[in-house]
């Protein structure tokens, strides 16, 4: 706490406003360096290939109903039209909502199956367990 106050020190009275400002001005600058720089698309739901997806975890055993979230980086395969290709984009980062996900060994075959399927690293592959329909 005393050095929290003997950092705030020179900010107060009236030498202390070019501090402020000086670090106002600071703040903003990194906030203007270190901004999103747009590698990696928003989020978009409901796309071809999370279907796609969803269609191979579903018939994972234990897996029950699944949802499946991509992460997709921007000038990849992520804007292919379908007639065009079949391929999956390339995939940033991959969120899998399931029924089954309680049970280790099925949260790790669903896992595994987006490895497998999207080449996306296991650290970057986040497995739930589905909220339960109804009051609960």
């Amino acid at each position: 706490m005393k050095a929290m106050k003997d950092l705030l020190q020179p900010l107060k009275g009236a030498r202390g406003l070019p501090w402020i400002a000086l670090v106002i001005l600071v703040c903003a600058a990194a906030l203007l360096l270190f901004r999103d720089t747009g590698e990696i698309e928003s989020v978009t739901p409901g796309t071809d290939s999370e279907a796609r997806v969803e269609a191979v975890l579903s018939r994972v055993e234990g897996a029950g109903r699944v949802q499946v979230l991509l992460r997709e980086k921007t000038g990849s395969v992520a804007a292919f039209s379908q007639s065009a290709s079949s391929a999956l984009p390339e995939v940033e980062g991959v969120v899998v909502v399931s029924e089954g996900a309680d049970n280790i060994r099925v949260q790790l075959a669903l896992t595994r199956a987006v490895r497998a399927l999207l080449g996306v690293p296991m650290e970057r592959i986040e497995v739930l367990k589905m909220e339960r329909s109804g009051g609960t």
